[in-house]
């Protein structure tokens, strides 16, 4: 459908059975599907990253922009926890809000993302306003706001992100996006130290051998 929804563990599903001269058969399987990509009124938004720190928990933001009034505005959002991290028990995600040409933000708990569940090893933390749908004008942001527990031996790979899938459904149709929210982890980690070694003269035009040190005490 043109406003198909890219639910969770979507699949073909099957039962292939029958009879022959040995005998009847039967077996069932699946054949696994997504319907990715954005649709709808509904926008993700850039954020600023943010430090994380080892062995701590910290709050994480993302924001989507809608630009259609809705009537039973619902959305379900689907979270993947940075490396390194996980989500920890969290029931709500706070929210708040404002116009698109604004520059305050307002607060009203109506916009709040409910029913919280953590799952996969806290890697991944569903938020589902399905039974709390809502009143949304248009031209608005909206910006949630949800924590991770950083491992105190987290490595700080590169593109580390938190990402989300928002979706739903309203009187003025379904909406689905996807975005995330940049991460770093820095600071030095374990017993391996980076030292300072002397400055290289580069020759244009030429390779070029350089050096780099690192101690483990």
């Amino acid at each position: 459908a043109a406003d198909a929804l890219d639910v969770p563990d979507n699949k073909l599903g099957f039962v292939y059975s029958g009879v022959s001269a040995a005998g009847y058969f039967q077996t069932a399987g699946s054949a696994p599907v997504s319907i990715p990509g954005a649709f709808g009124s509904v926008s993700a938004l850039e954020v600023p990253a943010t430090e994380l720190v080892r062995g701590e928990t910290s709050e994480l933001k993302f924001m989507v922009r809608n630009t259609q009034e809705h009537l039973g505005f619902a959305p379900k959002v689907v979270l993947t926890a940075p490396e390194g991290t996980t989500f920890p028990e969290q029931a709500t995600a706070s929210s708040r809000y404002k116009a698109t040409t604004a520059d305050g933000w307002l607060v009203w708990d109506g916009y709040d993302l409910k029913e919280g569940v953590v799952s996969n090893d806290g890697k991944t933390l569903t938020l589902d306003n399905s039974d709390h749908g809502i009143t949304a004008v248009a031209d608005r942001d909206y910006e949630y706001t949800v924590k991770v527990e950083t491992a105190a031996d987290a490595l700080d790979v590169p593109d580390n992100k938190l990402g989300f899938v928002y979706s739903g459904v309203s009187s003025a149709g379904n909406f689905q996006t996807a975005g995330s929210a940049p991460v770093s982890i820095p600071g030095a980690l374990g017993s391996v130290s980076a030292l300072e070694v002397p400055a290289t003269e580069l020759v244009r035009g030429e390779t070029s051998e350089l050096k780099f040190m690192v101690r483990n005490t």
